[in-house]
């Protein structure tokens, strides 16, 4: 609690009634009031800091970013488990792109195959084209990632699927999983 102001040191008087000690002790006052300012700016500057330097949220965003690879990564591979089994089902990769190749012109006219009654029924009967439309980039990315002779990789499933293999951690040149 502050004294009442009679019992309060005058901290500016008049120049003419001040004693030249008083004077003094003033302008030491002053000059102090402006250094205990500064140093509390820099003490706060120097807490915020140390607040931000110990703070967990950098190392709590880095947990969930490795456990969001470890998830990708798992599904990634039983994605892949799966399809791998199913092009190899269907005759390889030469089978797969043939059957890529398939669906991209089957997309291209805009109908689907109903294979039990062997004829295409249209998703829109009045639209009918002549001219196929483009094929979208899934089936381009088959077309360059797949060679006769190779076997169906994760590489080639992420490509295919539009994922960037280095968002999950996959190394396209060893083929591993990466940190």
């Amino acid at each position: 609690m502050l004294p009442p102001l009679h019992a309060r040191p005058q901290l500016y008087t008049s120049p003419s009634t001040v004693s030249p000690r008083v004077a003094e002790l003033q302008k030491q006052s002053v000059t102090l009031l402006t250094q205990l300012k500064s140093l509390k700016g820099t003490l706060d500057i120097h807490k915020q800091a140390l607040k931000i330097e110990s703070s967990t949220s950098d190392a709590h965003l880095q947990l969930l970013i490795d456990k969001w690879r470890r998830a990708s990564r798992d599904a990634a591979e039983e994605v892949y488990r799966d399809s791998k089994n199913r092009i190899d089902g269907m005759g390889g990769t030469r089978a797969w792109k043939a059957h890529e190749r398939e669906r991209a012109v089957e997309g291209a006219f805009g109908g689907v195959w109903n294979v039990g009654q062997g004829k295409r029924l249209w998703e829109d009967e009045d639209r009918i084209d002549s001219e196929p439309r483009e094929t979208s980039e899934k089936h381009e990315a088959v077309e360059e990632t797949v060679d006769d002779d190779e076997s169906f990789t994760i590489d080639m499933m992420l490509k295919t699927l539009n994922i960037p293999p280095n968002v999950i951690g996959f190394d396209q040149i060893s083929h591993n999983w990466v940190d």
